[in-house]
């Protein structure tokens, strides 16, 4: 029979396994997101949103964030790139 506290230990290491790649996406998404308020300087801000681009889809695929939740994000820095930048 399988211990009680298993389901907690197993939460406690995917949570310590999910947490640096949810840190890593927010702060490369917020700095994507400084970079087109700063203007659209079109190399910098264009490098920083492909990063964010990259950071999402892969978090995305190691199923640390919904694959739909990836999406969203990646829409949604895009729609604000593209806004900036016409």
């Amino acid at each position: 029979m399988p211990a009680p506290n298993k389901p907690h230990r197993q939460s406690l290491r995917r949570k310590a396994r999910n947490r640096p790649i949810i840190a890593e996406s927010r702060r490369v998404v917020a700095r994507a997101r400084r970079a087109l308020t700063d203007g659209p300087k079109s190399e910098e801000s264009a490098h920083a949103v492909d990063a964010a681009v990259q950071m999402l889809a892969k978090a995305a695929k190691k199923g640390v964030i919904h694959k739909k939740n990836a999406s969203r994000r990646i829409s949604r820095l895009r729609k604000a790139q593209n806004k900036v930048t016409a």
